[in-house]
């Protein structure tokens, strides 16, 4: 996926709501800035250097959205509003192998009443693979971990996802790592051990879990690799 936009560096004042952030651009102007995840918020600590977007229309109080951090590790991407263009990119480049045995593959739209799911993946066969994308921003000891929460949307979701199963269909998050600098992931008990919980009981259900990591530059980000989830 081509980044478009065009891109305002800065640096982070402060983050005074979990998902406004002070920022002080190169210009030394002042900006608010909008970051649609909880979880990327918490690591834009006061100094780290971020890339952000005008964004789109008029009429949005807040003009600047989060685009990229850029911490020591190196870049990270933090704009989940890309995901689904990502994974239909990685889909029909072939990219997704955990995914070979299904043919097509529809985003899915209102009419489907399935307001927490982002995929229908299908077969010609008839086999159909549901899939709710989820980012993961969190690295600890080389690692990137999980889950560092649950909101009530996921919550939602586990129950639609449940509700897929028992018609016969497969269930799938694809937990996206849209960094560079970690080759595994590890299911962790110690970030929000509720939420670790919750995660074990749906897998223990049938709920399958993947990820996959990125390859990515101010200019452009694509899902590269399957990546190995220790648990």
């Amino acid at each position: 996926m081509i980044i478009e936009d065009l891109l305002y560096k800065g640096r982070v004042v402060s983050c005074y709501n979990s998902l406004l952030i002070d920022v002080r651009l190169d210009d030394d102007s002042p900006a608010a800035v909008f970051c649609a995840s909880s979880e990327a918020a918490a690591l834009c600590k006061a100094g780290t250097e971020v890339f952000v977007r005008r964004a789109p229309g008029n009429l949005r109080k807040v003009r600047y959205e989060l685009e990229y951090l850029n911490l020591d590790e190196g870049l990270i991407f933090v704009n989940p509003s890309a995901n689904r263009k990502l994974f239909q990119e990685a889909f029909e480049n072939g990219v997704l192998k955990e995914f070979g045995r299904y043919e097509n593959c529809r985003e899915i739209e209102p009419d489907d009443h399935l307001q927490h799911v982002d995929f229908e993946l299908s077969s010609n066969a008839g086999e159909k693979c549901f899939v709710f994308i989820e980012d993961v921003y969190n690295k600890t000891a080389g690692y990137s971990v999980f889950p560092a929460g649950i909101n009530f949307f996921e919550m939602e979701m586990f129950e639609e996802m449940e509700k897929l199963r028992d018609e016969g269909h497969q269930t799938c998050v694809f937990m996206l790592v849209p960094r560079q600098d970690s080759v595994e992931a590890k299911f962790s008990w110690n970030l929000d051990p509720i939420a670790a919980a919750k995660i074990f009981d749906e897998a223990k259900k049938g709920l399958n879990f993947v990820c996959y990591g990125c390859i990515l530059d101010k200019k452009s980000v694509s899902i590269a690799r399957k990546m190995k989830i220790i648990y």
